[in-house]
């Protein structure tokens, strides 16, 4: 009897010490280092799906580690600005919007502690002649359509 419950608690025994070398590996994976006063943490790349109408991005999906971020390029299409932008399930862009967002730009995408996917949405606007003006050291437009004769190199 005694040899019995020695084999038993023996198998005991290691089940219970594979189950903590198993959790203590999976820590070790997902926590890779502390740099600097922070953790890095590692893992299995979240999919960011890049979607927008008038734009164009350097690539439609991005991978992100959670805890970590990545960059990307978006590209108004010409006669567009980019309006606004957002990102599902905690995700965040460092990205700049406005009428004089019409040219390619890097943009950021950071995953804080989602384990989830994430789906950006970039909006866009279609610039109009109201929205601009200009001036060189040669002409000063104050109508909409001086501004865009001079903005595309248009002359009487």
């Amino acid at each position: 009897m005694k040899k019995i419950l020695k084999k038993i608690n023996i198998k005991y025994f290691l089940v219970i010490l594979s189950l903590f070398l198993l959790s203590t590996a999976y820590a070790a994976i997902n926590v890779q280092a502390r740099i600097n006063g922070t953790v890095k943490i590692t893992g299995d790349p979240k999919t960011v799906t890049l979607t927008g109408n008038n734009v164009s991005f350097s690539s439609n999906t991005v991978q992100v580690l959670v805890g970590g971020e990545t960059a990307f390029q978006v590209t108004p299409d010409t006669g567009y600005y980019l309006s606004s932008a957002s990102c599902t399930n905690g995700y965040t862009l460092t990205v700049s919007t406005g009428v004089d967002k019409y040219d390619t730009q890097n943009v950021v995408v950071k995953n804080a502690s989602s384990t989830q996917n994430s789906t950006c949405t970039f909006t866009t606007a279609r610039i109009t002649a109201s929205m601009l003006t200009y001036s060189n050291a040669n002409t000063t437009c104050t109508t909409a359509q001086c501004a865009l004769d001079e903005l595309f190199g248009i002359y009487d």
